[in-house]
């Protein structure tokens, strides 16, 4: 799918796109749901859970906290101008965003202030995942994975293997990492960063 066959498919949504919360109900394969959260005029690219409990979502080029209790926007957060296509909370609780304006942007959630941008990338960030030392991982259109030190907000490696736009990252529980691929492959990374396995 091209960039203009999405932004056509944008175009044809309803013009208020809604986040809706489920909440299961006698067992698992019963949901209802409980709460509808507008507020948005575009599709809602990434959610993530912060540490207290609310909900952080990223549409346009803004982020929003929501109180799930109340269904309220607490605060929307300033700072990308393109799309926030993905989210990830770090081990301190700061937010991570993504967007297609090939920057990745780290939140103090309640200032509401960004205190690092980070830069490296050539191409719409689509993916974030904070490996089990804390470091920041991103996937890219632009075919790579970025390894990050968030003190200096330095790239510390650049991983190449795909051939393709890179969708999704994941971290296992022994800390290897995996990157879904448009190219229709995922490939395995040991902390060497070397692809040990694909698929």
């Amino acid at each position: 799918m091209t960039e203009i066959d999405l932004i056509q498919r944008i175009k044809n949504l309803p013009s208020e796109i809604k986040l809706i919360i489920f909440k299961y109900y006698e067992d698992v394969t019963k949901y209802r749901m409980i709460k509808s959260l507008t507020g948005y005029s575009g599709p809602i690219w990434s959610l993530a859970v912060l540490p207290d409990g609310t909900l952080a979502s990223g549409s346009d080029d803004t982020i929003k906290i929501w109180d799930l209790k109340t269904g309220h926007c607490l605060n929307t957060l300033s700072g990308h101008t393109h799309w926030v296509y993905s989210l990830a909370v770090l081990l301190d609780g700061a937010l991570a965003s993504g967007g297609g304006d090939e920057t990745i942007k780290l939140w103090d959630v309640k200032s509401g202030k960004c205190i690092k941008t980070l830069k490296g990338h050539t191409s719409y960030i689509n993916s974030l995942a904070v490996l089990t030392d804390g470091t920041l991982v991103s996937g890219s259109t632009d075919k790579t994975i970025k390894i990050w030190d968030l003190k200096t907000g330095n790239c510390i490696n650049t991983l190449e293997g795909h051939t393709d736009w890179i969708r999704s990252l994941a971290v296992l529980h022994d800390g290897t990492l995996a990157s879904g691929s448009l190219d229709s492959t995922i490939n395995l990374w040991n902390t060497n960063w070397k692809i040990f396995s694909t698929n």
